[in-house]
C-alpha cells in the first residue's frame, strides 16, 4: 500500500506535465486568439457619439470578405427601421450627419470579424444600432434636439424587434469636438455624466464603454477616467496604438481593429457572466484557477495563439498584462 502512493503521485505529476505540454502546443496550433465572453440570450450593440461613432475608415482598405453581407451582425437600417444583414458600404452609415453613407466604416467591421471568430460565446449573431452624428458636441444631444430624437427613434424601433432581456452594450465616442470648441473640463464631466444617465434610462442594464483619445493627444483623458471610476457600468478604453487617418482625428482601418479588439475584451469582462471566478484568474472558465489558466496567461502576453473561448484579461481593462499576472499568481500562491 505504501508503495502505491509515490506511483500515484508520479502519475498525477505526469498528468499535469501532459497538460502543460498541451497548453504550450496551443501557442502554435490554435488560430489567432480572440476572447470569449458570456452567454446571454441576445446581445445588442449601440454605437453613439460624434464622427468616430460612425467611422471614417475607408472601405477600400477592407477585404472583400469584410465587405460582404454579414448575417452574424444584424444592423438596424436607419431608413426602414428594420434589422438586416450588415452590409458595409450599403447600410452601415445611413443618416449620419456630415458623413456620406457608402465609403466609410467604423467599429462595425471589426465587430463583425469578432462575432464570426466566436468572440461572444453562445452569441453567434448580435444586433447593432448606430446612432452617431458627425461634428456633434455634448450640447447637441439635449432632450428635444434632433440628434437625441433620432437616437430615441432608433432605439424604440430596435426594442420592438428585440427580446426584453437583451443585453445592451454601448460603444461611445464623444469628446473631440468639445475639446476643439473649448468646453471646460468640469463642464465636460458634468455634461457627459448627464448624457450617460439619459442613455442608461433608455437602455436598462446597459454597459457603456467610452473611447479615450490617447492616440490623438491628451483629450479629457483624466476626466473620462474619473467618470468611469465613479459611474456604475461605465468603462473606458485606452486608444494608445490605434492608428489614425491623415488628418489625425479619426481612426483608420487598422486603428479601428486595434480599438475594437480591446473593446471586445472589456465587453466580455462585464456583460452578465457565466464565469464567476474570472476575476480570480479563471481564464478558461472551467470553475477553477489552476496552472492551466496561468499558462494561457503566459501564452497571451508572449503573443501566442490561444483558443477563442479563453480570456486571460482577468481585471477586464482590455489588456493582458502585469496586473493580470498579479491576480493569477496571488490565487495560485506563486
Amino acid at each position: 500500500m505504501t508503495a502505491e502512493k509515490p506511483i500515484s503521485n508520479l502519475l498525477r505529476v505526469t498528468s499535469k506535465m501532459k497538460r502543460v505540454i498541451f497548453i504550450l502546443l496551443l501557442v502554435f496550433v490554435f488560430p489567432p486568439f480572440t476572447f470569449a465572453g458570456s452567454p446571454v440570450t441576445s446581445l445588442t450593440f449601440v454605437f453613439t457619439g460624434e464622427s468616430n461613432a460612425g467611422g471614417m475608415a475607408l472601405n477600400s482598405d477592407a477585404t472583400s470578405t469584410e465587405l460582404a453581407s454579414t448575417p452574424q451582425v444584424q444592423i438596424l437600417n436607419n431608413n426602414t427601421f428594420l434589422f438586416e444583414n450588415l452590409d458595409i458600404g450599403t447600410n452601415n452609415n445611413l443618416d449620419h450627419y456630415n458623413m456620406p453613407c457608402c465609403i466609410y466604416h467604423g467599429f462595425e467591421l471589426q465587430l463583425a470579424n469578432s462575432v464570426k471568430a466566436n468572440a461572444f460565446t453562445n452569441n453567434p449573431q448580435v444586433y447593432l444600432v448606430k446612432t452617431g452624428q458627425g461634428l456633434s458636441i455634448l450640447g447637441d444631444w439635449n432632450v428635444g434636439g434632433v440628434f437625441w430624437t433620432k437616437f430615441l427613434q432608433r432605439i424604440a424601433a430596435a426594442k420592438t424587434q428585440l427580446p426584453a432581456s437583451t443585453q445592451w452594450v454601448v460603444w461611445y465616442s464623444l469628446g473631440i469636438n468639445d475639446y476643439i470648441f473649448g468646453t471646460p473640463t468640469g463642464t465636460f464631466k458634468t455634461m457627459t455624466i448627464a448624457h450617460l444617465n439619459k442613455i442608461k434610462a433608455e437602455l436598462p442594464g446597459a454597459i457603456i464603454i467610452m473611447t479615450q483619445f490617447q492616440s490623438m493627444g491628451d483629450i479629457y483623458t483624466d476626466a473620462m477616467t474619473e467618470i468611469a471610476s465613479t459611474q456604475p457600468n461605465v468603462y473606458v478604453v485606452d486608444s494608445t496604438g490605434a492608428t489614425l487617418t491623415a488628418e489625425g482625428l479619426h481612426w483608420n482601418y487598422i486603428g479601428f481593429k486595434t480599438l475594437v479588439n480591446k473593446m471586445v475584451m472589456i465587453t466580455n469582462a462585464h456583460i452578465t457572466s457565466s464565469c464567476p471566478k474570472k476575476s480570480q484568474g479563471d481564464a478558461n472558465c472551467d470553475g477553477q484557477v489552476d496552472s492551466i489558466d496561468y499558462f494561457y496567461y503566459v501564452a497571451a502576453v508572449n503573443g501566442g495563439q490561444i483558443p477563442t473561448n479563453v480570456n486571460p484579461d482577468f481585471n477586464g481593462d482590455g489588456e493582458v498584462g502585469l496586473s493580470d499576472r498579479t491576480i493569477i499568481t496571488k490565487s495560485l500562491n506563486l
